[in-house]
């Protein structure tokens, strides 16, 4: 009887084991995955946005990598700059990103870029904050936050109008 008991408490032994060496692996990976910077799916290298007129739709830069297949979703905020950053207005949109798609033009316009929003800016200095938000399988969402350039919107001239 004694020794059936001891190989039950071997066996119990060995399992026990494997799966506290599984759980181990499996909160390491857990953790390893967690400290991924989002850098390593998705990075912007720039977002330029030259001074322009009021109204207009200038072509600017979106210089981007897509490292891994995500989805995502963004929020972009057109932030005056007279004293501190203040948000006038902003765009919010979602994609999925694959990396063949870094392929795209890097110059954008700005209505492409804002989804169609912000497009009446009054004359003054900006900046564009952009937040990204990865999800992508087998890791936790990750938040990525980007600023453009400090640019200007000058007030049209007569002879400027459209």
């Amino acid at each position: 009887m004694m020794e059936l008991f001891t190989k039950w408490k071997e066996a119990l032994v060995g399992i026990t084991t494997a799966i506290c060496l599984i759980y181990l692996v499996d909160l390491t990976h857990r953790a390893y995955i967690s400290i991924i910077p989002a850098s390593q799916i998705f990075e912007v290298h720039d977002i330029f946005v030259p001074d322009h007129v009021a109204g207009s739709n200038p072509n600017m830069i979106y210089d981007r990598s897509i490292h891994k297949n995500f989805y995502g979703r963004f929020n972009i905020e057109a932030q005056e700059m007279e004293y501190l950053p203040d948000t006038v207005c902003n765009a919010a949109g979602a994609h999925t990103y694959t990396p063949s798609s870094t392929k795209l033009i890097r110059e954008v316009n700005w209505n492409w870029f804002m989804e169609n929003n912000c497009m009446e800016l009054k004359p003054g200095l900006y900046r564009l904050l952009v937040t990204y938000s990865i999800i992508t399988d087998g890791y936790p969402v990750k938040t990525y936050t980007v600023t453009s350039n400090t640019f200007q919107v000058k007030a049209v001239k007569n002879d400027q109008l459209h």
